[in-house]
């Protein structure tokens, strides 16, 4: 039997219930496309205390996004990730705690266009590696294979950073000149 490894980020504290309860998917019905938390939403609708559970590892998988420049379409993008996620969770009636690889790919897409299908216009492609980040982050999500063509570079500096992604590649790339392995090669 093999174990999946521990998220990167630390999920221990959080409600990892699989099941939806009933209150919970009728407040994602009833928030709706709300679930992106634009300018327009209401943060005082109880809705938002009832999916809490939820929606606090999600924000903390997005504050954990390193090395992304801090502007306004990033910032879209991180929360528009983030209600995607939730508004999958409603469809699936389960939490993305519970979710298999299978459902992580049906969301991320095998490419981007098997991403951008099933939803609204407005949603662009900057917003499909922030779902691959927040799958990695909290679940554990790593099937990159099944995701066809993107940049894993830039994955991999959105979860580490790029001082730590750097400093991986150096060991490794010391490791095959120390092999005879030319770099060159590569």
């Amino acid at each position: 039997m093999t174990t999946s490894p521990m998220p990167l980020l630390d999920v221990t504290g959080f409600d990892r219930t699989a099941a939806l309860s009933q209150s919970e998917r009728d407040a994602l019905t009833t928030l709706g496309w709300q679930l992106r938390r634009r300018r327009s939403h209401d943060a005082e609708l109880p809705e938002w205390d009832v999916i809490g559970r939820l929606l606090a590892p999600l924000d903390a998988a997005r504050s954990e996004l390193r090395d992304r420049p801090d502007t306004p379409l990033h910032r879209r993008s991180a929360k528009d990730a983030v209600g995607l996620v939730l508004r999958r969770c409603a469809e699936e009636g389960t939490t993305f705690w519970g979710w298999s690889d299978d459902a992580w790919v049906k969301l991320i897409g095998e490419d981007r266009h098997a991403f951008a299908r099933p939803w609204p216009g407005w949603v662009d492609q900057t917003v499909r590696p922030d779902v691959v980040a927040y799958g990695y982050l909290l679940c554990s999500f790593d099937a990159f294979h099944r995701l066809g063509s993107f940049n894993r570079l830039a994955l991999a500096w959105r979860v580490f950073g790029h001082e730590a992604v750097e400093f991986a590649q150096e060991r490794v790339f010391s490791k095959l000149e120390e092999w005879g392995l030319p770099l060159g090669a590569l």
